[in-house]
């Protein structure tokens, strides 16, 4: 392997998408996996607060 002689400070543009992307899948899983909860149902409970 060889030595890094210069590391960006901050994620490139692409590092970052890259990490983007990943969450986003993540967050996409993890809604398919939450059971549906109806539009009413959220109301109700936005509400009741």
């Amino acid at each position: 392997m060889k030595p890094v002689y210069w590391k960006p400070k901050y994620g490139t543009r692409s590092s970052r998408h890259k990490a983007w992307a990943r969450q986003e899948a993540k967050r996409e899983e993890a809604l398919k996996r939450e059971p549906a909860v109806s539009h009413r149902a959220r109301l109700r409970a936005l509400f009741r607060r």
